[in-house]
């Protein structure tokens, strides 16, 4: 989707558009790696820097990710184009929506796991 919205709305190029949204789908997942160290508490509740293999991953990762998209080469082998400050700025509001969206999905399983405690302990009193 990210792709036809690229390519269409924008006008950009089919290589540009493609390492954009390459790009989103990276950041994302690597940003969820701290998101999916808990089904029920807030990645701030996690204290999500705690875990250092965890970061080295991510920075590792990160940094393949803008090495392909920069140094001449692999770029070109990777068929990617290097992105400007404005294509950034997309990934990462792309980014904070994906961490909205899985911080909400969280609370709404902590309210509804709070709610069905509180109906089977009412349950087993009233027994």
């Amino acid at each position: 989707a990210g792709l036809l919205i690229a390519d269409l709305v924008e006008g950009y190029p089919l290589r540009h558009a493609q390492t954009l949204t390459f790009s989103i789908l990276v950041s994302a997942q690597l940003v969820h790696a701290f998101l999916s160290r808990s089904m029920h508490y807030s990645v701030i509740e996690r204290h999500p820097f705690g875990n250092r293999w965890l970061l080295g991953a991510v920075a590792l990762s990160g940094s393949m990710l803008v090495l392909s998209i920069y140094i001449p080469g692999i770029n070109t082998l990777l068929e990617l184009v290097p992105l400007t400050w404005w294509d950034w700025a997309k990934i990462s509001i792309a980014v904070a929506i994906h961490v909205v969206l899985v911080e909400t999905m969280k609370l709404f399983v902590r309210i509804l796991s709070t709610l069905c405690q509180k109906k089977n302990a009412t349950f087993y009193n009233g027994v």
